[in-house]
């Protein structure tokens, strides 16, 4: 009988939901690579979020120039011998039919696979911003994550 009891107490430590918290990270300012011949510029906000229930998410408010619309804003993680993964994609899809005016202002949350939240916060320089465009497929804007990531009250 104590063996059960036990087992019990501890099945019921494991499943009990984590903290919730918030974090934030230095404002990110996007510039064209040195490979790219290009007037863009950007900056962008990310804060990292996990719910009292353990889902993560990843909010941002992120403003981009560029002489074509992109195709989104990519969160991705560097990697050294096989391709970047991207983490996360921000749409830059228009809102109206209306042409591209040369600029976007976008904000949202998505929700990201477990442990990312983890993973940028131990290291963000792995991760960084991309914007590619129709001109630049491999991305017109860019800029590393900065840390560390604060805790927001």
């Amino acid at each position: 009988m104590r063996s059960f009891t036990l087992t019990f107490v501890a099945a019921l430590v494991l499943v009990a939901p984590a903290a919730a918290a918030k974090w934030w990270l230095p404002t990110c300012d996007l510039r064209p690579l040195a490979s790219v011949t290009s007037e863009g510029r950007g900056h962008a906000n990310l804060e990292l979020l996990r719910d009292r229930n353990g889902v993560e998410l990843i909010c941002w408010t992120a403003s981009v120039r560029t002489v074509q619309r992109p195709f989104g804003i990519f969160v991705r993680r560097d990697r050294t011998s096989t391709p970047d993964t991207t983490v996360l994609k921000i749409s830059t899809a228009a809102n109206s039919p209306a042409a591209w005016n040369g600029s976007t202002s976008v904000s949202g949350c998505a929700r990201v696979a477990n442990g990312v939240i983890a993973a940028i916060r131990q290291a963000p320089t792995r991760y960084y911003l991309n914007v590619p465009t129709p001109r630049y497929p491999q991305g017109e804007l860019r800029t590393r994550l900065r840390g560390p990531a604060l805790v927001r009250p």
